[in-house]
């Protein structure tokens, strides 16, 4: 009967040490848990605030590359009209007899 006792006895404190550990596993996923939700969290505010800022940035980038082209334009439409006003000049120098001038922002 003695034996039986601290068979038992023993048992219990084993069962006891199990409960233990399992309550500690239980909190330690539980903490796990808690910041594997924190960092999805994190993730999802960090996702919304780029999608926000991307939201901002894309009219701006629209009318960069609408500004862009303006410019483009802009110096193509000057260029022509720099070579055009330098063949008229040349022209009418030319035929009054004066030697053409060089253009004031050199060389088109």
């Amino acid at each position: 009967k003695d034996a039986d006792q601290r068979a038992l006895l023993a048992a219990q404190q084993m069962a006891g040490a199990r409960v233990t550990e399992l309550a500690a596993a239980a909190e330690a996923t539980g903490e796990h848990e808690r910041l594997l939700q924190q960092q999805m969290q994190e993730n999802q505010d960090f996702a919304d605030k780029r999608k926000q800022v991307d939201d901002e940035e894309a009219p701006l980038v629209e009318q960069e590359v609408r500004l862009r082209e303006q410019r483009e334009n802009l110096e193509r439409k000057e260029s022509r009209l720099r070579n055009d006003f330098t063949a008229f000049a040349g022209r009418t120098t030319h035929q009054r007899g004066e030697s053409p001038r060089p253009s004031p922002r050199g060389p088109p």
